[in-house]
């Protein structure tokens, strides 16, 4: 079931929803609310996530705020600040390379190829084909 987290972002905090498959481990996916905000839906994707086999986080990018007025959902989405918000969906990618990171060093050391190969995973799983591979930044551990 999916657990309330809080990970390092935009030099204070981002609020989330975190849920790891029976496994203990997988590929991870960043789960992008909608307009609605951060509501029992999006909990039970990350969830379904999880079943599937992956290591999923979903961002509060209203921090906190949701609503299920229609209107009310689009002025929340036309005021979210775009820079903020891509520095949360960063924070999330961040959140799944360090749980990985922690999950794997309890069974083993680590050596910088590992924390590149899961740094690269994370950023591949917060932002999917928008990324461009000339720009992962492996070495965003250090």
């Amino acid at each position: 079931m999916a657990e309330h987290v809080t990970f390092a972002s935009n030099g204070g905090s981002c609020g989330g929803l975190f849920a790891v498959p029976p496994s203990g481990r997988g590929p991870g996916v960043v789960v992008i609310q909608e307009w609605w905000g951060l509501v029992p839906h999006v909990a039970n994707l990350v969830d379904r996530f999880a079943e599937a086999g992956f290591v999923a986080v979903a961002p509060d990018l209203y921090h906190g705020a949701k609503t299920d007025e229609p209107d009310e959902a689009m002025r929340m989405m036309m005021s979210l600040a775009m820079d903020p918000a891509a520095r949360d969906i960063a924070g999330a990618a961040r959140f799944l390379f360090e749980s990985e990171v922690f999950e794997r060093r309890a069974a083993a050391e680590l050596s910088a190829d590992d924390l590149n190969e899961i740094m690269e995973r994370a950023q591949k799983a917060a932002y999917g084909d928008g990324l461009d591979e000339r720009y992962l930044q492996k070495f965003m551990w250090t």
